[in-house]
């Protein structure tokens, strides 16, 4: 009898114990929501096939549609233009992306098939590759609200078509489509 109430005493202690640290289901143990939630209508680009090692480490892993999900505004960096720096670096990225991925394809044609023409394929990509991490940080500075000299945002999400001088104007992340559609 006395084993059966200390078992049973022990067994409430641990429910109570467990119970006051909090589960799975309380609000402390959810984890934080995006402050920047990844694009909906974005989808990454998978990394091509690199047979010649064309890449070789220039590829950038994160998914360009998540890029700064979880940062914060800086000081001086209100949530609609924090919004637009976000979307800008993403776009960025993503368009980054796809130049590494078209740069390995055609580098891959050019190796596959010599016509005594080379081109060095594997230096492109670098280059890309570093002015894409170039893009990304100095969007990450205009974030915390220290954007350096000369930075500016290239796409916004709907831009406005009806500036008068087509390079004026911001680019659509759409191809294609009008602007604003």
């Amino acid at each position: 009898m006395k084993k059966n109430l200390m078992l049973a005493l022990g067994v409430s202690l641990v429910a109570v114990g467990l119970a006051a640290c909090g589960s799975h289901s309380a609000p402390e143990a959810q984890p934080l929501p995006d402050v920047f939630p990844a694009e909906r209508a974005c989808a990454d680009i998978p990394k091509p096939s690199d047979p010649h090692g064309l890449i070789g480490d220039n590829w950038l892993k994160d998914n360009p549609c998540a890029v700064f999900n979880m940062n914060r505004p800086g000081a001086g960096v209100d949530g609609d233009q924090a919004a637009k720096i976000v979307y800008d670096a993403r776009m960025k990225a993503l368009a980054g992306k796809r130049d590494i991925a078209i740069l390995a394809r055609q580098g891959t044609e050019q190796a596959d098939n010599p016509n005594g023409v080379t081109t060095d394929f594997k230096g492109a990509i670098a280059q890309r590759r570093a002015s894409l991490k170039a893009e990304i940080n100095a969007s990450g500075l205009a974030l915390q609200g220290k954007a350096p000299e000369g930075y500016s945002i290239e796409y916004v999400k709907n831009s406005d078509a009806s500036n008068s001088h087509v390079d004026d104007r911001p680019h659509s992340a759409s191809p294609g489509l009008t602007p604003g559609k």
